[in-house]
């Protein structure tokens, strides 16, 4: 009987990774067209007990509750984005304005460098020069491929303008019909669908929330401590603009593709060249501070906020991204815990196995 139950464990176990890890995947990979719907799902579900409030205190209908909460959410929202893109503005005005001057500077600094170099790379033999020529030849070719990459997507987000807009737009209008007629999605839902399916459903929901929010709130809580370091490294070194320089790397540091090492490591090259070797050092050693440190602390604040335990976490976040690559970096906690609260319900698999003998 014993071996009978533990096969049953193992075949329900086995069948939930094969249709958890690929229905995962693929909610991911679907999610990506359903964003401004799955957004406004979210945003509505958190303004849910301001609506209450103001039906309850203004006596008003649940529409008027929603047009006036939704409404003041994207002012508040916008005026923030507004703000920021005219601060971004100004300084990448300021930024334009200096950028002949750093190129000058660059240009005659690699000329001298060039030259101090070729008296002494002709003292050396044949192979060890031809070794040296190859390489600065695939370093700048690849210089030059990363400077065309960002101008192609810079030309890239001008493009994605109206895509934005209309995303923005289906995002709004999907927050107030989510918001206004919640009770009647809700009764419809509940009609349409057994009962059991609902209350897995219900599980699916919350574990799936409490780790994409969980996921959001630990990169807010590693891009805040990258901005403290950030913020602390550019103003010892006397660089200006350093609480907006520091912010927007932090903001990087959130992208798995990107980062903050996409300009830093270029900057610290741009250092090198210019003849501030300190500076270049400075920026290196302060990227991989910043580097290390979240690596360090990532699956701690992770196992944290979504629930696992560090080593889970860091398996689940490690097996997700060979699996699935960067869409595994929630996908995988997310089976995890799928599998935690649907198939073993909060319980060991010790508990889970002995109970299954009753």
């Amino acid at each position: 009987m014993q071996i009978t139950k533990n096969i049953k464990f193992a075949f329900t176990t086995a069948l939930f990774f094969l249709v958890a890890v690929p229905g995962t995947f693929l909610f991911f990979k679907i999610s990506i067209y359903l964003a401004p719907f799955i957004i406004a799902f979210v945003i509505s579900t958190s303004i849910e007990p301001v609506i209450r409030f103001l039906m309850k205190k203004a006596k008003i209908s649940r529409k008027a509750a929603a047009i006036i909460t939704v409404f003041s959410v994207v002012t508040v929202i916008g005026a923030v984005l507004v703000l920021l893109t005219i601060r971004l503005y100004k300084e990448a005005v300021s930024l334009s304005q200096m950028l002949p001057e750093y190129a000058n500077t660059l240009y005659r600094n690699i000329n001298e460098f060039a030259g101090k170099f070729l008296k002494f790379y002709t003292t050396l033999p044949e192979e060890i020069s031809i070794s040296i020529e190859n390489m600065f030849k695939n370093f700048i070719q690849a210089f030059m491929l990363f400077l065309n990459s960002v101008a192609k997507n810079i030309l890239s987000i001008a493009v994605l303008l109206p895509q934005v807009f209309i995303f923005l737009s289906a995002t709004i209008l999907s927050t107030y019909f989510f918001s206004s007629d919640r009770t009647g999605i809700l009764n419809f839902v509940r009609e349409n669908l057994p009962e059991n399916w609902i209350d897995v459903l219900l599980r699916i929901k919350k574990d799936i929330f409490m780790t994409l929010w969980g996921y959001v709130r630990a990169q807010i809580i590693m891009a805040a401590i990258t901005f403290l370091q950030l913020f602390t490294g550019f103003y010892i070194m006397g660089i200006k603009h350093f609480i907006l320089l520091a912010l927007i790397l932090s903001l990087l540091d959130v992208l798995p593709v990107l980062g903050p090492g996409s300009v830093m490591i270029p900057w610290a090259i741009y250092e090198f060249f210019a003849g501030n070797l300190k500076r270049s050092v400075a920026i290196l050693v302060l990227y991989g501070i910043a580097l290390t440190v979240r690596q360090l602390i990532e699956p701690k604040i992770l196992s944290k906020e979504i629930g696992l335990h560090p080593l889970v976490a860091l398996m689940s976040l490690y097996i997700g991204f060979l699996v699935f690559g960067y869409i595994g970096l929630i996908a995988g906690p997310v089976v995890v815990l799928l599998f935690k609260n649907v198939v073993l319900k909060k319980k060991s698999i010790k508990e889970f196995i002995s109970q299954s003998k009753l």
